[in-house]
């Protein structure tokens, strides 16, 4: 008997664990959320009531967040969009076809196709995730929707202010699994996108997310910072013609960033450094099968990373801890140094890439295609390229790449140049220092 009714206990948990929460803006029945007849018609009422583990089903339309705060979710839970409103699986859904939106735009007047700041002044952010665990505790997954119109103010801030005011679409402290998201037309001064803090969010996925047309204020359409093992996958980053005053993504103190099968396309950042990845004082990027397209920045026209000196300062020499494999660099350029990628204080591996029509007309400084120093003085580092060409490559010193260190050691195999020109010395590679 006993067993029986432990049997029977953890079967209602486990229901209670699956059971679906409906949200439907055109439902007329009880709005309780527990049939498609009778859903929510206030998705925050819905987010706000749903127990944890359970799962929010939300039927196509546009959801518009609270006068005075984003759409809130502080426990497990999965947010799925792109249902019609008669769907008995989870599978039936199609964004594509069933789009869920979730704006910001509180008055829904906003000036569409470019920033304003008058129009936005009634925005909130529209999704704020967190776990309030000392260590996280669990999983926040969203599928199949589109958060856009989402604006943090339009002032600037001190930097030791930037966990407010950061994610004008998405803010999260917990770990999230992100799925058939798109992203756009949200604005903060850091992350108008994602923003993303703390360990509780370590090990968060992305995967298949549009980031586009997102008004990039003074750090990124996303930032991330002192969150661990963060995964980018099959996904697109697109500046388009929104005002960007800096670049796509932007990572702090952190290890362990992946991109894999990603693609960037016209993002130009003519003030700012690495218009597609850029980091300070973090570790282990793994960035492979990744496209690179119609790119420009200050520093860095695709990516700049660099590692601060106190950042694992005793580590071991690791060519690894950047890794850069099988990507495609085309019509990139900087009016400083690393006309696709700037390296600082990190070592690095490139292997099995092209880099082609880098730098062009602008002057791309030192080191047409890829540009690497070292102010570092207490870690030895290791530079590797390999089985990678570089094509129509332009730069003043180091026509593709330039190296600028002491104490290192770099290795270069099965590396391929053509047509690649310095304007000074070094027409392929150009190295200073004691290697």
């Amino acid at each position: 008997m006993k067993q029986l009714l432990l049997l029977a206990c953890l079967s209602l948990f486990t229901l209670g664990l699956n059971a679906q929460v409906f949200v439907d803006i055109d439902a007329t029945g009880s709005g309780d959320g527990t049939s498609w007849a009778n859903a929510y018609t206030n998705l925050n009422d819905a987010l706000l009531a749903a127990p944890a583990g359970s799962e929010v089903w939300i039927a196509e339309g546009k959801y518009i967040t609270v006068d005075t705060a984003s759409f809130f979710i502080d426990r497990e839970m999965t947010v799925l969009g792109g249902f019609v409103g008669s769907e008995t699986m989870a599978s039936e859904a199609d964004p594509s076809k069933n789009e869920t939106i979730l704006s910001g735009d509180v008055m829904q007047n906003d000036v569409q196709g470019a920033y304003d700041s008058v129009s936005r002044a009634d925005n909130n952010r529209v999704l704020f995730i967190t776990d309030t665990n000392a260590v996280s505790m669990f999983t926040v997954k969203v599928d199949g929707i589109t958060i856009q119109d989402g604006s943090i103010i339009n002032t600037a801030i001190d930097a030791a202010q930037r966990v407010a005011f950061t994610g004008g679409g998405l803010l999260t402290f917990a770990k999230v699994d992100v799925s058939r998201v798109t992203f756009k037309a949200n604005f903060s001064r850091f992350g108008s996108a994602i923003g993303s803090y703390f360990e509780t969010a370590n090990g968060s996925t992305y995967d298949d997310i549009s980031v586009e047309n997102n008004y990039s204020g003074l750090a990124n359409a996303i930032w991330v910072e002192n969150t661990d093992t963060v995964a980018f996958t099959n996904s697109n980053f697109l500046g388009g013609t929104a005002p960007q005053e800096s670049g796509m993504a932007f990572f702090q103190n952190m290890r362990g960033i992946e991109f894999s099968n990603c693609a960037f396309d016209s993002i130009a950042t003519p003030i700012d450094r690495g218009s597609a990845i850029a980091s300070s004082g973090v570790l282990g990027f793994n960035i492979n099968g990744c496209t690179f397209t119609n790119l420009s920045a200050d520093l860095g026209g695709a990516i700049y990373l660099r590692n601060s000196a106190d950042f694992e300062a005793d580590r071991e020499v690791n060519a690894d801890e950047v890794i850069i494999d099988n990507c495609t660099f085309d019509n990139i350029s900087t009016d400083r140094w690393g006309g696709a990628i700037f390296f600082g204080d990190i070592s690095h591996r490139v292997s099995n890439s092209t880099f082609t029509n880098i730098a062009g007309n602008a002057s791309g400084g030192l080191g047409g295609a890829v540009y690497a120093q070292d102010n570092d003085d207490t870690v030895f580092h290791a530079y590797d390229i390999n089985n990678t060409t570089f094509t129509d490559v332009t730069g003043n010193v180091g026509g593709s790449v330039f190296y600028f260190s002491g104490g290192h050691d770099i290795t270069m195999t099965d590396v391929a140049i053509d047509n690649s020109v310095s304007r000074g010395s070094g027409g392929g590679f150009y190295f200073n220092g004691d290697d």
